[in-house]
């Protein structure tokens, strides 16, 4: 597991060629992140240096912890207010930017999401290995309020991935609003960190209006998390090529 900014320059974003580049991804309010089609992505200014990469990232999780919402969340869409199971396979995609610290080169991560309801998954044969095509990270989700969720993960890292299988993994707890309610305490975390050396993360899944008055946030509530998932990709990529940190 590696230590948060030990890659990224998690303090880039404050700086001025960062908030540049971050105010072409967000709305212009700037509480959330923008959606681009297909065919028209960021407009970059032309004189700043930026690579983009591209990675494909599945979410699994048991039903009703709050996948797509968590999907909404991170890009920048209304996170449903009631739980809809997720008709088939649904692929969305987001941009975040980030600064190798090593190189002091500017990237801009491209990640597609791919969310599958457990009922397709279960009716249709060809879904799960879709989502497994290729990919190059897993997001496992369970929900604060949910312990059996907790409790399923270990489960699912041994049922979609190996040791040597070369994914980035990433554990991630949603509705940490309710955290009054929560039924996973930290020690239930810190042990689940330390067994199996994923990071564990937390996402509070309400709408970006609701959350800005309650907390004066934004896109910063999504930050952490975006930052942690680039950086580990992109380590997951040095590790694969052999390189030195």
């Amino acid at each position: 597991m590696i230590v948060p900014g030990s890659l990224l320059d998690l303090e880039w974003l404050r700086s001025n060629e960062g908030s540049q580049i971050l105010n072409c991804l967000l709305h212009r309010n700037g509480t959330r992140l923008r959606q681009f089609g297909l065919l028209d992505g960021p407009q970059i200014p032309s004189q700043l240096n930026v690579e983009e990469v591209t990675y494909k990232v599945m979410l699994a999780g048991k039903t009703g912890v709050g996948k797509t919402s968590t999907v909404a969340k991170l890009t920048g869409t209304d996170v449903p207010l009631t739980h809809n199971e997720t008709p088939g396979l649904q692929t969305s995609n987001l941009y975040w930017p980030g600064k190798i610290k090593h190189l002091g080169k500017t990237v801009l991560f491209n990640i597609h999401l791919f969310d599958a309801g457990e009922a397709a998954l279960k009716r249709y044969d060809h879904i799960l290995p879709a989502c497994k095509d290729g990919v190059d990270g897993i997001l496992f989700l369970f929900s604060f309020v949910d312990k059996g969720s907790f409790d399923e993960i270990p489960q699912l890292l041994t049922r979609l991935t190996n040791p040597d299988d070369g994914v980035c993994k990433i554990v991630l707890g949603t509705k940490f609003d309710l955290h009054a309610h929560s039924e996973v305490t930290q020690r239930d975390i810190r042990d689940l960190e330390n067994n199996w050396q994923i990071p564990v993360l937390r996402i509070r899944n309400v709408q970006h209006s609701q959350q800005a008055e309650t907390s004066g946030g934004g896109v910063g509530d999504v930050t952490p998390v975006l930052n942690t998932l680039c950086e580990h990709l992109w380590h997951r990529d040095v590790v694969i090529s052999g390189k030195n940190l």
